[in-house]
């Protein structure tokens, strides 16, 4: 992961209310995060819920192409995949550490010095 988001300090998990999410199909959203706060970030990477399952998602673009317009993610290949298996394990992170997590609250995830992940509640 190192070798693609050089800097990533620490993710947070947002989890939404339940009226948002049954309507969005979103359970959580998970930002990497590269500095002391948190406003220096890559976000919107989603799991959702859908009737085959649930599965990460990241941003997409539209563009147009032989008159046609078509979303495309922001990420691909290998990066896409890492970014996918960080935020799912910074989402067990805090389902280890704090249980289920909260409709309506944020979780700040760092890496401590030994190794083991630190889970702070934002709201």
């Amino acid at each position: 992961m190192t070798r693609f988001l050089t800097g990533m300090t620490h993710a947070i998990v947002t989890v939404p209310e339940r009226k948002d999410s049954d309507s969005s199909g979103i359970r959580a959203t998970v930002s990497f995060c590269f500095g002391p706060g948190d406003e220096n970030a890559i976000t919107c990477i989603h799991y959702r819920r859908c009737e085959s399952g649930t599965f990460w998602t990241v941003p997409h673009v539209e563009i147009i192409e032989a008159g046609r317009k078509t979303m495309v993610p922001v990420f691909r290949g290998e990066l896409l995949e890492k970014m996918c298996q960080a935020a799912a394990r910074a989402l067990e992170r805090v389902k280890e550490q704090i249980g289920a997590p909260q409709w309506g609250t944020s979780y700040r995830v760092f890496g401590s010095p030994d190794g083991s992940p630190m889970v702070d509640v934002i709201t």
